[in-house]
């Protein structure tokens, strides 16, 4: 396998850890899901402070807490004022699964849903990631993690 390759998944697990730390710093633990989307929050007693629902998407259904938390759907920072997800490259906008500019990625003809400039992970959520921005692949973040984020030690 091409390290490079990995390169985009790396910096979304580099982003986990930005996460980590600024929850860690209110003393929350951090819950995310296979995608890596931020399902809940743990107070340093074991209670739940704050829960998150999504549709496949990211378009956020439901929550509850009062947390401030921007990094939510595949544990990407969601900028409140426009309603979208920066995911590096460029903005996406859950409520239409498309990105709010074109793909500089030229796409392959073998396969056609890559040629869509603005399509999120191929019009597929649930099987598909896209950490970078620029073109989708197969797979997750993790299958589950839970984060001991109260023994940060800063």
């Amino acid at each position: 396998m091409n390290p490079a390759s990995q390169l985009p998944r790396l910096r979304s697990v580099l982003g986990f850890f930005a996460v980590m730390l600024a929850l860690a710093a209110q003393g929350l633990t951090w819950h995310v899901q296979q995608h890596g989307s931020t399902r809940f929050l743990l107070n340093t007693n074991g209670s739940i402070t704050d829960t998150y629902a999504y549709d496949a998407y990211g378009l956020l259904i439901s929550s509850t807490g009062s947390t401030t938390n921007n990094y939510l759907y595949c544990s990407q920072q969601f900028d409140s004022d426009l309603q979208m997800y920066y995911l590096r490259a460029r903005y996406y906008k859950p409520d239409s699964g498309r990105f709010w500019t074109m793909d500089s990625y030229e796409g392959s003809n073998e396969d056609p849903l890559s040629l869509h400039k603005y399509l999120y992970c191929q019009n597929d959520p649930m099987d598909r990631i896209d950490p970078s921005g620029h073109n989708s692949e197969m797979g997750s973040y993790v299958t589950t993690m839970f984060l001991p984020l109260t023994e940060v030690r800063h």
